[in-house]
């Protein structure tokens, strides 16, 4: 059913089908008309249904509230979001910057906003890629009683101008596979429990704290243990006191002066320190492969493929319909190569991850596809 309403002030139409009450409204929404005229509920335009609905735009979609006179700009003129995104790189790469000359981890995604608003082309306003847009210029909310679910399979970048606040009712959590880097450039790093306890631990390796200033320890209500199966070692200057099971060892270059109202040496006492023991690590050695097409980065499916490490092992698989492949507790060895079955059948070899970083831990390298392994 089609209408057209050219009652003066309430000029409209609707395009409708009675089936779930399927309708696109445009101008000036009303209610059903008994008279000449009725009830205003809107205006603009209104596409509803009581069933289900879909938009699709496969070269690219913008959904923006920026006001567009009279509709005399190109259909997708993102010029302003293409600038806030820009600045908003540019904020991000300079504080980027900072921790990078601070020794701490950088934001490795901060080139990767700046590639995403280069899709935004401004002379004919068009996207390079199919992109989904969002922009407004007084806001975004996303509300519902129940869940909010956000997935990548890349990277999620969120970037503020101002704060980025968090908020919840019980409890926050965050797991990561590989590291977790805090960095704050002025203001301090705060941790306050009011009701429990605060607890850090590294269970496979060191716990280090720097400071330039003073470290201060104190318990306002209980006793302060400092314990070690091994061996404590305190020094301030050139003064050291060092003690392990052989016994007690000071050591100073300079006055050793005790001070006490009694004097009091008792024959010797072994003092057995209760053990602490941490959970292990349920991942050993691990690999991961992300092989995607070098122009449209889509994963390449179900693609087989080898493994070499440099004492001869060989590990052999295929990938899953997402071009991804994870093996843990592999050969705790350095891998060489890995070899891609291409669809030509024969092999394209990713170069040897030595000639494109120093092996570490916690290693990457990209051709073809990515590979990523730890131990």
């Amino acid at each position: 059913q089609l209408r057209f309403d050219d009652t003066t002030g309430q000029i409209s139409t609707q395009l409708q089908s009675t089936h779930g009450a399927t309708q696109l409204n445009l101008g000036n929404l009303s209610h059903p008309k008994e008279t000449a005229e009725s009830e205003g509920r809107g205006e603009g335009f209104e596409l509803r249904t009581d069933q289900w609905g879909a938009v699709r735009a496969g070269q690219g979609l913008l959904l923006s509230t920026y006001k567009q006179d009279q509709a005399k700009g190109e259909h997708l003129d993102a010029e302003i979001a293409k600038k806030q995104l820009e600045g908003s790189q540019t904020n991000s790469k300079a504080l980027s910057d900072i921790a990078k000359n601070q020794k701490t981890d950088e934001i490795e995604s901060v080139e990767q906003l700046k590639e995403f608003a280069e899709q935004l082309e401004q002379k004919i306003a068009k996207f390079k890629k199919a992109m989904l847009l969002l922009s407004s210029p007084d806001g975004i909310a996303l509300s519902t009683p129940e869940d909010i679910h956000l997935s990548a399979d890349a990277q999620i970048n969120q970037i503020a101008g101002d704060s980025i606040n968090l908020s919840t009712q019980k409890n926050l959590i965050a797991q990561v596979q590989n590291k977790l880097s805090l960095f704050a450039a002025q203001g301090g790093i705060k941790a306050v429990a009011a009701q429990s306890k605060v607890e850090i631990q590294a269970q496979s390796d060191a716990l280090d704290v720097l400071a330039k200033l003073g470290i201060t320890i104190s318990s306002t209500e209980d006793k302060i243990v400092i314990s070690s199966p091994k061996e404590v070692q305190i020094t301030g200057g050139s003064s050291q006191i060092t003690l392990n099971g052989s016994g007690i060892f000071p050591k100073t270059g300079g006055k050793f002066q005790v001070n006490a109202g009694q004097h009091v040496f008792q024959g010797g006492e072994i003092v057995n320190a209760s053990p602490i023991s941490l959970p292990e690590s349920m991942i050993k050695n691990w690999i991961e492969l992300d092989y995607r097409d070098p122009d449209t980065r889509v994963g390449i499916a179900n693609n087989g493929y080898k493994i070499f490490f440099k004492n001869g092992t060989i590990l052999a698989g295929k990938l899953n319909s997402d071009g991804f492949a994870r093996h843990e507790n592999i050969p705790p060895e350095t891998i060489k190569k890995v070899v891609y079955e291409t669809q030509e059948g024969k092999e394209k070899i990713v170069d040897p991850l030595e000639e494109l970083l120093e092996i570490d831990e916690d290693s990457s390298a990209s051709g073809y596809g990515d590979l990523n392994n730890g131990k």
